[in-house]
């Protein structure tokens, strides 16, 4: 639930250019627990949507869904609304859709590849990763320098970046 007493303050003209260029900002903060979402509800009124995770960082949006790492838990929300469906003047509508329970590898940064796998930086294994049926996570590449997998956050990866859909910057 949204705070009673959050008061965000902004720099002048942002309402108006989130309107403008229909657009939202999507953001975490670990210190206090919180998924933010801001966007526009005219041209010099915001709205802020607020929602408390446990440790949420990694934030990930790709056409109809939303993809939150958390402190042991991955989630994916997906759009419940139609092309052109409002509600209560938003054009996304967020519910929880699927879970991976990971465990606490200070997952900073997640994202989809162009195989649809679900990719995340496991800081304490100092990899990149993806979920996994049978274990807390599979590991996907690791820096050269990294000589085995263990949990000692060895280099502190903490974001990557696809190129085409393939993980290419670390």
């Amino acid at each position: 639930m949204a705070s009673a007493n959050l008061e965000v303050q902004v720099s002048n003209g942002l309402s108006q250019w989130l309107h403008e260029h229909r657009l939202s900002i999507g953001f975490t903060t670990y210190q206090t627990n919180r998924l933010f979402m801001i966007g526009s509800k005219s041209a010099d009124r915001l709205a802020v949507q607020e929602r408390l995770f446990d440790r949420p960082m990694g934030l990930y949006w790709n056409d109809d869904r939303l993809i939150l790492a958390c402190r042991s838990q991955i989630w994916q929300f997906n759009n419940q609304l139609l092309a052109g469906e409002r509600y209560q003047g938003a054009d996304r509508l967020f519910s929880p859709k699927q879970s991976w329970v990971t465990g606490d590898h200070n997952t900073h940064e997640v994202a989809i590849d162009k195989h649809q796998r679900l990719l995340f930086v496991n800081s304490n294994f100092s990899c990149i990763a993806t979920v996994s049926p049978d274990y807390s996570f599979e590991p996907v590449w690791q820096p050269p320098f990294i000589s085995k997998l263990a949990s000692e956050d060895r280099c502190h990866l903490n974001c990557f970046a696809l190129v085409d859909g393939e993980p290419t910057y670390a």
